[in-house]
């Protein structure tokens, strides 16, 4: 029997496959669970919102205060003629400043002020007669003296000419009125028709339009 030399050869063993992990698919949801997972969530939605609801409901709501309004403070009235003198003779009655004079002739009741004259001059209304009146009442059977007023004087003499119907001692009355061309000095008259042949004629002459609509204010008849 022949022995063997050399170096003895190793047994050889087949490689080892790896080995590969199963791959596991994500297991597959059910419909229904979704379905049910949905009408869990909405009602839980629904049940907050009624809480919610029901608590504000319960809570006390704010009352907004009533709005107070301050009552306006009455404004005491102020009568610019409360202390003027007053006039009340042939008829008729009317209040005046008290730095006015009222002189009186059988024509005409007229009014001047007496800071216009000279304290020397002893007869005021005499010099007034003359040199024409603040304010001069007639008292007439007829309105010739007026319309010889709107006739001859206010259309040609005048500027600013004017006329309208006003009230005097819960009578209706005209006025015209206006400023004199040369002296820029107002003018008006007026005209009360108490009857047909009852008139009354006020003339006015450099006053102003104020002063004379304050003493027609307290113009009545007796």
């Amino acid at each position: 029997m022949e022995e063997q030399t050399g170096t003895p050869q190793p047994n050889v063993l087949p490689p080892t496959p790896p080995i590969i992990p199963p791959t596991l698919s994500a297991p597959k949801r059910s419909p229904l669970i979704l379905v049910l997972l949905v009408v869990i969530v909405i009602a839980l939605f629904a049940a907050g919102g009624y809480y919610l609801g029901t608590t504000n409901l319960l809570m006390p709501q704010p009352v907004a205060s009533p709005v107070v309004y301050a009552s306006p403070q009455p404004v005491a009235s102020t009568d610019p003629t409360a202390e003027w003198k007053t006039y009340d003779a042939n008829g008729i009655t009317f209040k005046y400043p008290v730095s006015f004079v009222v002189c009186e002739t059988e024509a005409v009741i007229g009014l001047i002020s007496s800071g216009t004259y000279d304290a020397s001059e002893t007869d005021p209304c005499g010099s007034a007669a003359e040199r024409g009146y603040l304010i001069a009442i007639y008292q007439t059977e007829n309105d010739d003296l007026f319309q010889n007023w709107h006739r001859d004087n206010y259309p040609n003499s005048f500027s600013n000419f004017a006329e309208k119907t006003i009230s005097v001692g819960n009578y209706e009355a005209i006025q015209i009125s206006g400023l004199e061309n040369e002296t820029n000095i107002e003018y008006s008259v007026i005209k009360i028709e108490k009857q047909e042949d009852s008139f009354v004629i006020i003339v006015s002459y450099g006053l102003e339009q104020a002063i004379l609509d304050q003493v027609l204010s307290t113009f009545k008849f007796l």
